[in-house]
């Protein structure tokens, strides 16, 4: 596990749907400085968080919100395999979430696949403290589909 350091570049980008959408990028230095972000946005409805850290060269955690679900995803490095947060024990239907994309896209996910708001904004925090996943969190490597349940 490595920490944040001085050498270490984590920069969040928040992007907030109201009456028009909104992008903001922050080089983000501590984890005070990561909840004060976060907590800015707390109310919004749909949002869209990337952490990258070095510009995702040593790793990104994406976590897009609707209402109380989280759709996070996770890469190692740029352009290297991601992996998904789900729900292991959801039993529900089949219901889907909309979530939207910076570009103003909305990715229909199986309800399986979120995890709740604050389980997805924990997993931020987690990623910046050490560099990696929320090993709380049951992750898949490159599902075959996020439109069914697992």
């Amino acid at each position: 596990m490595t920490t944040p350091s001085s050498e270490s570049a984590y920069r969040l980008e928040l992007t907030w749907f109201a009456l028009s959408r909104d992008t903001e990028l922050h080089p983000v230095a501590d984890i005070d400085s990561l909840r004060r972000l976060l907590a800015s946005h707390r109310d919004a409805e749909r949002l869209a968080v990337y952490l990258e850290r070095d510009e995702g060269e040593r790793g990104s955690l994406w976590v897009h919100l609707t209402d109380e679900r989280a759709w996070v995803t996770h890469w190692e490095q740029v352009g290297g395999p991601d992996s998904y947060c789900r729900d292991a024990a959801y039993r529900g239907t089949d219901e889907m979430v909309g979530f939207l994309l910076p570009n103003g896209q909305e990715d229909e996910i199986h309800r399986a696949w979120t995890v709740s708001r604050v389980e997805g904004l924990n997993a931020l925090e987690f990623f910046f403290l050490h560099g990696e996943r929320d090993p709380s969190l049951t992750w898949e490597q490159e599902p075959e589909t996020l439109q069914e349940p697992f």
